[in-house]
């Protein structure tokens, strides 16, 4: 909601300085543009993440509320490990079964975990952002000429 605020709030400055409809129109496209690209690369970095992780068995202990959005907090080795991505709201209690232990990736830099849910997550958004990114890209090199 910031950031539709925010594009108003820009807009609207851009108006008053006798910038065209059309150039703010352009501008709301670049921005999704770069959007689209920088998602891509926050993919491409995951997947580097997951072929430089090592499989474990984790167990899932408790969820994690610290930090903004809450993760799964998982046994790895003896130690506790919070899962990369936010915990799934919608399926909770199905995915997330205390106790439960299941097959997960441990980062070796980082030492976070990728379960079941984050490896689906990455892939998935991998499949669709990096082709959108190309996509982006061949429009912009054709748009600029």
């Amino acid at each position: 909601m910031e950031y539709v605020i925010g594009f108003g709030l820009a807009a609207l400055i851009m108006l008053c300085l006798g910038f065209s409809l059309a150039d703010v129109g352009m501008l709301l496209v670049w921005i999704l543009a770069a959007i689209i690209v920088l998602t891509a690369l926050f993919f491409t970095v995951c997947l580097f993440f997951l072929v430089a992780s090592k499989p474990v068995k984790a167990e899932f202990l408790r969820f994690d509320d610290t930090k903004r959005f809450p993760a799964a907090v998982y046994r790895v080795d003896g130690e506790e490990r919070r899962n990369v991505f936010p915990c799934e709201m919608m399926l909770k209690k199905k995915l997330y079964v205390e106790g439960k232990r299941k097959r997960a990736l441990k980062s070796r830099f980082f030492g976070f975990v990728i379960d079941g849910n984050a490896f689906a997550t990455i892939i998935l958004g991998a499949c669709v952002s990096i082709p959108s990114a190309y996509a982006t890209i061949m429009w912009a090199v054709g748009f600029i000429g």
